[in-house]
């Protein structure tokens, strides 16, 4: 992968912002982070559990495949689509014949759509970024509710502290004050309807992709320069 692959930062960006969300989530309501050795193990236990649900439900690139608002309008103009019901072929194929004969040979600095190639993949890594903060913040404002609560319940019924009892409350609901006004900010300037927003700017480059299917449209037709066998095993 190139050093200036434009990927990059957004992925270093989500991936902190996850990790010291996590960080913070798993110290005010599930187990309160000390120097001690035994605090530190149970506290990473937790952590290591938690950002694995996260790998789970991201690694497979969710705004890609979901079947969500979000998705449907992160695909509503993909090239692969256009192609796919350009020339009647599934929309794998048409992936394939996209990213591995056209697109991805723009990454050469040298070819004139270098440039379209760095803002497709800084438009379309955004709208992931966007959809990542938003997830996070949903699911941690969530669950930081439930086990508040949970807490307060079974200390009321039981008199049983849970790990994470001693925290002020004040610190918990700061948490939840900032990820819901966070999780608020960044779907209200970036929704799927906003003008400018990363989802109507992603679909805009996009747009360009396709004027330039149509203008080539015999050089996809040629089918015989790539390997269709290929393209059956390739993921898209």
């Amino acid at each position: 992968m190139m050093i200036n692959d434009p990927r990059l930062k957004i992925k270093y960006i989500s991936s902190a912002f996850v990790l010291i969300s996590t960080i913070a989530f798993v110290h005010l309501f599930i187990r309160p982070i000390s120097l001690d050795i035994e605090s530190l193990f149970n506290t990473s236990i937790a952590a290591i559990i938690i950002a694995a649900i996260e790998i789970l439900i991201f690694s497979h690139d969710a705004l890609y495949s979901g079947d969500n608002k979000f998705s449907k309008v992160f695909r509503e103009h993909f090239p692969s689509e256009h192609i796919a019901d350009k020339f009647n072929i599934n929309t794998k194929i048409a992936t394939y014949l996209w990213l591995n004969k056209v697109f991805n040979k723009w990454e050469n600095k040298e070819n004139k759509h270098h440039q379209q190639w760095k803002r497709t993949l800084s438009r379309g890594y955004m709208c992931r970024f966007v959809y990542i903060i938003r997830k996070t913040c949903c699911y941690f404002v969530i669950g930081s509710i439930i086990l508040m609560s949970l807490d307060i319940i079974i200390y009321k019924i039981f008199s049983y502290e849970l790990p994470a009892h001693n925290i002020k409350i004040e610190d918990k609901i700061i948490f939840i004050i900032f990820a819901s006004i966070f999780w608020s900010i960044v779907g209200m300037t970036n929704s799927i309807k906003k003008k400018n927003g990363v989802f109507e700017r992603f679909n805009e480059i996009n747009i360009l992709h396709k004027s330039w299917i149509d203008d080539h449209i015999h050089t996809i037709r040629d089918f015989d320069t790539w390997d269709q066998q290929d393209a059956e095993t390739d993921k898209p």
